[in-house]
């Protein structure tokens, strides 16, 4: 519910944005978003646009650390964070990867972005071609997630085995 909430003040203030993972990978290839755990909520927005994301974001309440105590990343803001029942954390990202290491065509992601109804809000994810590549990215730089990232590369093809355009 606090994704959906999430973006729809996104949409209200009309930034773009792509749901990376998560929640939302949970409702696509799982369907059901209990089969899939999440530590955090990743946002794809366009790099001229974090800024006024983050304000959205400190708007419905979520929170930078002080500056100093987290470590800078090249292609995400530091966390936000909002304290609730269970501590929750959106990582707001202007990129896929750090450019120095993999490069990521950012306005191919967006032109193939697809639509998506979560929760009754609009929203964008990669498509599927887009979510192979950074699932299996993502993959190499997380070795404590290694289960639950293969499962989510192997649900994804089964899901898309016929359509899924390999060039």
């Amino acid at each position: 519910s606090q994704l959906a909430k999430v973006l729809l003040a996104l949409n209200q203030r009309g930034i773009p944005h792509i749901v990376l993972k998560g929640t939302v990978l949970a409702e696509q290839l799982y369907g059901n978003p209990g089969l899939r755990t999440v530590s955090d909520m990743d946002i794809l927005v366009p790099p001229g646009k974090v800024s006024e994301a983050g304000s959205v974001l400190t708007e419905i309440g979520y929170r930078q650390p002080e500056s100093g105590k987290t470590r800078e990343h090249p292609f995400h803001e530091s966390p936000y964070c909002k304290m609730a029942r269970f501590p929750l954390v959106i990582e707001l990202h202007r990129d896929l990867d750090d450019q120095n290491l993999v490069h990521t065509p950012l306005p191919m992601i967006w032109r193939r972005a697809q639509p998506l109804q979560t929760q009754g809000v609009s929203t964008k994810v990669l498509s599927p071609e887009d979510t192979l590549l950074f699932l299996s990215n993502h993959l190499s730089k997380h070795a404590s997630g290694l289960l639950k990232s293969l499962n989510d590369i192997a649900e994804l093809l089964k899901k898309h085995a016929d359509t899924l355009d390999w060039n």
